[in-house]
């Protein structure tokens, strides 16, 4: 049962919503998401004001990911892709965890490279960040040319349509 949930935007292409993750993706029926992509607290101890916090135990933090982990695999429709954007700390337990569904394909690690971001006071600074990709079935990574000016990071064919990950401007 949804104790929260906020329509926070909405455009043709469909609608946001603010409210737990876990009280929302247990409103979903199974099988109907085809493409998910999760970008979560990455647990650095960051203060969110009156929404809470992303410092707890890194027991808590992944007993917590992993319940949002199968429940995005429950919606997701054969052959849906899931992609998750986080620390390569947290992306190898996730990637475990999710390797061990027999359901599950694993697709690519995709590197991001973070030189130019802020670093985090009297912590070494992350150079990199990374996206987990899977898929519940058949999808394939492919490569297609881009307009003038611009290369594809990584594309994914999910159940014949072309979904892009991430485009770039050419240096």
């Amino acid at each position: 049962m949804i104790t929260c949930m906020k329509l926070a935007h909405t455009t043709p292409l469909g609608q946001l919503y603010e409210a737990d993750c876990l009280d929302f993706l247990r409103s979903i029926a199974s099988d109907t998401v085809h493409t998910f992509f999760a970008d979560p607290p990455f647990n650095l101890g960051k203060a969110y004001g009156k929404k809470g916090s992303d410092n707890v135990s890194e027991r808590q933090y992944l007993a917590w990911s992993n319940a949002w982990l199968d429940e995005a695999v429950r919606v997701l429709v054969p052959g849906g892709a899931l992609f998750v954007y986080n620390l390569p700390k947290w992306l190898i337990s996730y990637g475990a965890h999710l390797n061990s569904k027999a359901a599950l394909s694993f697709k690519h690690w995709i590197a991001i490279d973070k030189a130019h971001s802020l670093p985090i006071p009297n912590r070494l600074s992350q150079a990199t960040t990374g996206c987990f990709t899977t898929s519940k079935a058949q999808g394939r990574v492919c490569s297609i040319g881009m307009p003038y000016g611009f290369r594809l990071v990584s594309a994914v064919t999910v159940a014949g349509t072309l979904r892009t990950m991430g485009v770039t401007k050419s240096t």
